[in-house]
């Protein structure tokens, strides 16, 4: 299985990862951030790798990928590292691989707190950007590909969100 966890800072993906990958009695592969100099390359490259590694029996859990790529640049007015053509072709090919995204969006007081218990700054403003940013972009891609893509925009206990993500990874057919 493959899953990728998309949403703002302080929203919970990596606590998230960390308890799917404590609990699976499988092997499991856990991928930090997207690419960097060779973006298409590098999240096919990371696609082409997990699908091999599903087939062995090992799980992949990406902690971000391509939807930042059309958050951050938006809102901070740089130039992307991939274009919306490209992350169009990202999700259809990973969607008709069996990629599933957990694009975790909650109140912006709830990132607030992860972001604090990080001891990390940040502008509610900002952080309310890019919540609503994340929203848009899964909604987009949700409309495409509705069994792929998983929204969650409430505050939900880990233990939670861990039982949806299971549930969804039970069901799901395997990547091919």
């Amino acid at each position: 299985m493959i899953c990728v966890f998309e949403g703002p800072n302080g929203a919970g993906k990596s606590t998230l990862i960390a308890e799917l990958v404590v609990r699976r009695s499988t092997p499991s592969v856990v991928i930090h951030n997207g690419p960097s100099t060779t973006p298409l390359d590098d999240y096919t490259g990371q696609l082409r790798q997990a699908l091999a590694d599903s087939r062995e029996g090992i799980s992949t859990f990406i902690d971000r990928f391509n939807f930042g790529e059309q958050v951050y640049p938006v809102l901070y007015g740089r130039e992307g590292l991939i274009d919306e053509v490209q992350d169009e072709l990202i999700v259809q090919i990973g969607a008709s691989l069996g990629v599933h995204w957990f694009v975790l969006c909650p109140p912006v007081k709830r990132l607030a707190e992860g972001l604090s218990a990080k001891a990390e700054t940040y502008d509610f403003l900002i952080l309310a950007k890019e919540r609503d940013r994340f929203i848009e972009v899964a909604e987009h891609h949700q409309k495409r590909w509705p069994s792929n893509v998983h929204i969650y925009y409430v505050d939900h206990p880990v233990e939670h969100l861990v039982k949806s993500v299971e549930n969804v990874m039970k069901y799901a057919r395997p990547a091919r």
